[in-house]
């Protein structure tokens, strides 16, 4: 990832982009498009949960991460050859106090690592009903529409 040039996303891409995600979503699209990834968006996408930053134990997602990983039941591996899930690191301005790493490790940094979540490659994955409060729905559904945007327009990620 160090040589992974991010993509700016601005909110009216952002709005786009999750409006283009099918009803019935699949990681295949977003692998397809790169095995590793970084977004980064001008505004929040949205507030999480995940990793009980902040004070309120929510933290805005400001930008994230991707790679192509194989689970074999035990360890996640990166694996771009055959990947069966997507690692989804989400980056906040504000630190997580459950992050496995000190804050002395994002000093001088602008985002932080506040926690990660899967993604299944092969089948498909359904959104919450609508009765489902679920905080990630938001970034899920921008980066399927970013992962089906760039396979119908034909994009390549660049290194």
């Amino acid at each position: 990832m160090a040589d992974r040039t991010a993509v700016w996303v601005p909110r009216a891409a952002a709005s786009e982009l999750r409006a283009a995600a099918p009803d019935s979503l699949g990681g295949a699209d977003l692998v397809a498009l790169s095995e590793t990834g970084f977004l980064l968006f001008d505004r929040p996408i949205c507030a999480t949960s995940l990793g009980n930053g902040g004070p309120l134990g929510i933290s805005p997602i400001n930008g994230v991460i991707w790679w192509a990983a194989a689970f074999d039941g035990n360890t996640f591996d990166y694996c771009p050859a055959e990947p069966n899930v997507v690692m989804v690191h989400v980056l906040s301005t504000t630190v997580s106090p459950d992050s496995p790493w000190g804050p002395q490790i994002w000093e001088g940094s602008t985002l932080s690592d506040i926690g990660v979540f899967l993604l299944p490659v092969g089948g498909h994955l359904a959104g919450p009903p609508a009765s489902v409060e679920d905080d990630l729905t938001p970034l899920i559904e921008l980066l399927f529409g970013f992962g089906v945007a760039a396979c119908e327009f034909g994009l390549q990620a660049s290194a």
